[in-house]
This record gives structure tokens, sequence and C-alpha cells, in this order.
């Protein structure tokens, strides 16, 4: 926490404050690319059996999830259409949370949920989504 020092002098008490005033940009930076990294090198396919989600910036994990696997998702939608899709995963077998960070549900770390993130038009999706796990349901 900053304070102002007044033994110190206006000149030490400015270049203090522009010190801390450049270390939180960089650090602001940085986490401004790491999103950026994220966001680019995150693919998301959705497939007539499944869900493929392939994230990393440096070490690239795949996560294979068929609809079988699938219990429910949720949607959570803005005004602009962009959104989120929850999946609700059922089965003894679970992701970790860490595996998933930053595709994971907030929150859920008991049962991490992975989560389909910023997409730019989520009814869509949501829609491809449901039909996709209709399809297999039936079958």
């Amino acid at each position: 926490l900053l304070s102002w020092d007044a033994t110190l002098g206006l000149s030490k008490n400015l270049m203090a404050l522009i010190t801390s005033t450049l270390l939180a940009c960089v650090a602001l930076g940085l986490l401004a690319l790491t999103a950026w990294l994220a966001a680019s090198s995150t693919l998301y396919t959705i497939t007539d059996k499944r869900i493929v989600m392939r994230i990393g910036i440096v070490l690239t994990l795949t996560f294979n999830l068929p609809f079988s696997r699938i219990q429910g998702a949720q949607i959570k939608n803005s005004k602009d259409g962009k959104g989120n899709i929850a999946l609700d995963l059922q089965g003894p077998d679970r992701i970790a949370y860490l595996h998933l960070w930053p595709h994971a549900r907030p929150w859920e770390l008991k049962q991490p949920q992975p989560m389909l993130r910023a997409l730019a038009n989520v009814a869509e999706v949501g829609i491809l989504l449901h039909s996709s796990w209709e399809k297999v349901g039936t079958t």
C-alpha cells in the first residue's frame, strides 16, 4: 500500500508512485496477454458423437467428451449474444479442475465441469449441441 511520506520530499514520493503504477501496468498487461493466448489457442469441436476441447498455451491438452458421458448443459448468455456453456459430466471419471482451468466452471471444485467459454453465438451453439446430444441419446 502506498502512502505519502512527507519526510522524503516530492520527487521521491512521485518516483515511488510512478514505479508502483508501472509495475501494476506490467502485471495487468501480462494478465491480458495470458488471456489472449488462452483464447487464441483454444479450439472447441462439436461432432455428431462428442465434444472435443483442445486447450492450452504451451502444453496442449485435448479432452474428448462423448455425449454418452454428458448429463446436461447450462447456458449463460449475455445481452450481446456471447456466452458460456457448462457441461455436467456423469459417471465416475472426473477431469481435474487445474487441468481444465480456465475452461472450468467457476467454484465447481468438487466436481469440475468443463466449460465452453466466450462463444460468439452461444444460442446457435446451444441448439447445435442439444440436437447432436438428442440424436446420440435416441440411437
